[in-house]
């Protein structure tokens, strides 16, 4: 059996279907908060999840890598940075390329 927890295809995984609707039900509730500044994971599903609710809202948004909490799985395992930035431009990466 193979153990899909551990598996090389999830590692730094990108949101479900299901979790990208969830974000578009919680943006509704964003909308109601205006943080000052976002402190953010560098995992992909995390750069989404806050791409999604506040990403087109001109709040500073810093990547800390402090903020990946456990290593549990493959998808808590972060990939390339590097090809994050490009992706999410209006994120600030300097706490990561330190």
């Amino acid at each position: 059996a193979h153990d899909v927890k551990y598996s090389y295809n999830f590692i730094d995984c990108s949101l479900s279907q299901g979790g990208i609707e969830q974000c578009k039900k919680a943006r509704k509730k964003a909308d109601g908060i205006s943080p000052d500044v976002i402190l953010v994971s560098p995992l992909e599903r995390t750069l989404e999840t806050c791409n999604l609710l506040f990403g087109d809202r001109g709040i500073p948004i810093f990547v800390e890598p402090i903020l990946i909490e456990s290593m549990r799985s493959s998808s808590d395992f972060p990939a390339e940075i590097t090809q994050k930035i490009g992706r999410y431009p209006q994120y600030n990466f300097d706490s990561v390329l330190k």
